[in-house]
């Protein structure tokens, strides 16, 4: 059984982003992200369930 599903692209470059539906449980949680490309990448990303179940994340990835 499958429980929802992400789908993305990423570029040569490294750069990026998704989008998906996790719906394992009560309520599906949905969420969204991209990335930059380079050496030096930035990436940010949110999920909600459209009600109390939020947050945000980023980063940074440096290739050396």
């Amino acid at each position: 059984r499958t429980n929802g599903a992400i789908i993305g692209t990423q570029r040569p470059d490294g750069s990026g982003a998704y989008g998906g539906v996790d719906t394992s449980g009560s309520r599906p949680n949905y969420s969204l992200g991209a990335s930059t490309g380079g050496s030096t990448s930035f990436s940010a990303g949110a999920h909600s369930d459209g009600k109390s179940n939020a947050g945000i994340k980023a980063g940074v990835t440096i290739k050396y």
